[in-house]
C-alpha cells in the first residue's frame, strides 16, 4: 500500500514539472515572438474589441505603404488580450519589452497609454498611441508619444466655448468615474477653470445611467458636457430624452463624425444635436488620400479607430525610415527630431520632438445629428445663446 501512495505522489510531483516546463516553454516562446519586432498592443478593458481591431487594420495599412508589405510582416506583431483585464496592458507591454521589441504601438486609449507610461520610460523604449489624448504630462516625456491631440487642449477650447455661449449660467458635466479619459477630461476642466460654480459633476452608475434624482437635477440646466466616450454615453443621452432634457449637449474629440450610426434612437430628442470637434472629417479633401487606401483594405467607409491607427502607422513608418538603425535607442534619437507626416487623415501631421500629443492636429467643430456631422464655424459657436 505504501508503495502505491509512493508512485502516486512521485506520477503528480513529475506531472506537476512536466507542466510546468511546458508553461515555462510557452511563455519564452511567447516573449521570444517579440525580439526585434514592433509590437501592437491592445485590450478591451476600455474600448471594444472590434474598434481595437480598427485601430490595427489601420495601422498595418499605414506601414506597409511606408515601408513594404514584405518588411511589414517581418516586424510588425500584435499582442492582444481580451478578457476584459483593467491592467493587462500593464503585462502585454512589460513582456514586448522584455521579451527585445524595439518599439510598443497601439495603446489605443488614455486607460492603456498610462499603464504603459512607466515600463516605456523604464525600458527606454518608444510607445507610440494611436488614440490617447492624455499622456501622463512630463512623467513620459520622450517615451510616450500620441498621434492625438491634446486632452488640454480639447479643455481650453470647450471652456472657452462655453463660457462665451453661456455667459454666467450653469451646467452639467457627465461622466464615467471608471474610465481614465472621461474622468481625467472632467478633472482637468474643474480644476483650470475660474468659474466653477458653473459646473456641477454627475457621476454614471455601473449600468452606464444617472439616478432620477440626477434627471431632476439637470431641468434647470443649460448646458450638459459628456465627458465619455459615445458607447459609454449612450444610456443617458437616452434618459435625456425621456425626461424631455431641453439643455443643449456637447462632448469632446473622443467623439466622431459617425457617432450618429451608434446613436440615432439617442439623438432624435428635441434639440436633436450634440456640439463637438472631431479629429478627421470623412469626405474632406484632407482625408482624400486617406479614404482611398482605406476601401481597398476594408471595402467599407473607414471608421475614426482605422483612420487614427492608419496616422500612427504613417508616423512609425517615418520613423523608422530615418533611423539609422532599426534598434530601441536608434528609433528613440529619431522620434525626438522632427517627424512629421503629409497624407494622413488630417494632412500633415507632426508628432511633438519632446513626447506627449501631436503638435497640430487640428479639430473640426460641429454638430452630431441623427442624420451625421454638420460643420459648423467655431466662431459661431462662441457667440451668446439669445
Amino acid at each position: 500500500m505504501k508503495n502505491k501512495y509512493k508512485a502516486a505522489f512521485l506520477l503528480i510531483i513529475i506531472s506537476t514539472f512536466v507542466l510546468n516546463l511546458i508553461a515555462g516553454a510557452e511563455e519564452s516562446l511567447e516573449v521570444n515572438r517579440f525580439k526585434d519586432k514592433i509590437v501592437f498592443v491592445g485590450t478591451n478593458a476600455v474600448l471594444p474589441q472590434d474598434l481595437v481591431e480598427g485601430f490595427y487594420i489601420g495601422f498595418e495599412a499605414a506601414l506597409k505603404r511606408a515601408i513594404s508589405p514584405a518588411k511589414t510582416s517581418k516586424i510588425l506583431v500584435k499582442s492582444f488580450d481580451f478578457s476584459r483585464n483593467q491592467i493587462v496592458a500593464k503585462k502585454l507591454v512589460k513582456n514586448a519589452i522584455d521579451g527585445g521589441a524595439m518599439a510598443i504601438v497601439g495603446l489605443s486609449s488614455t486607460h492603456e497609454a498610462l499603464l504603459a507610461g512607466p515600463d516605456c520610460v523604464a525600458g527606454k523604449i518608444l510607445c507610440l498611441s494611436s488614440g490617447a489624448s492624455y499622456t501622463g504630462g512630463k512623467a513620459y516625456q520622450g517615451f510616450l508619444y500620441s498621434i492625438m491631440p491634446s486632452l488640454d487642449e480639447d479643455i481650453h477650447l470647450l471652456y472657452s466655448l462655453i463660457v462665451n455661449r453661456f455667459p454666467n449660467q450653469e451646467g452639467v458635466i457627465i461622466r464615467n468615474p471608471r474610465a481614465a479619459y472621461s474622468s481625467q477630461f472632467s478633472n482637468i476642466l474643474l480644476s483650470n477653470v475660474s468659474q466653477k460654480r458653473l459646473f456641477n459633476v454627475l457621476d454614471m452608475d455601473k449600468d452606464l445611467k444617472i439616478s432620477s434624482d440626477d434627471i431632476k437635477k439637470l431641468v434647470s440646466a443649460k448646458f450638459i458636457i459628456f465627458t465619455a466616450f459615445p458607447f459609454e454615453s449612450a444610456n443617458v443621452l437616452d434618459q435625456l430624452k425621456q425626461a424631455k432634457i431641453e439643455a443643449e449637449l456637447f462632448a469632446n474629440s473622443s467623439w466622431d463624425a459617425k457617432s450618429f450610426l451608434i446613436l440615432r434612437k439617442e439623438l432624435s430628442n428635441s434639440k436633436g444635436s450634440i456640439v463637438l470637434p472631431v479629429v478627421w472629417l470623412p469626405g474632406s479633401k484632407e482625408a482624400e488620400d486617406f479614404e482611398k487606401v482605406a476601401r481597398e483594405i476594408i471595402s467599407v467607409e473607414p471608421p475614426t479607430e482605422v483612420a487614427a491607427g492608419y496616422d500612427a502607422g504613417l508616423a512609425m513608418g517615418q520613423i523608422l525610415l530615418k533611423s539609422n538603425k532599426w534598434e530601441r535607442g536608434s528609433i528613440l534619437a529619431t522620434v525626438s527630431k522632427d517627424i512629421c507626416v503629409e497624407k494622413s487623415s488630417i494632412g500633415r501631421l507632426c508628432l511633438s520632438p519632446k513626447g506627449g500629443n501631436a503638435l497640430n492636429r487640428k479639430r473640426i467643430w460641429g454638430r452630431l445629428k441623427s442624420t451625421g456631422f454638420e460643420e459648423v464655424n467655431l466662431n459661431d459657436l462662441m457667440r451668446p445663446v439669445q
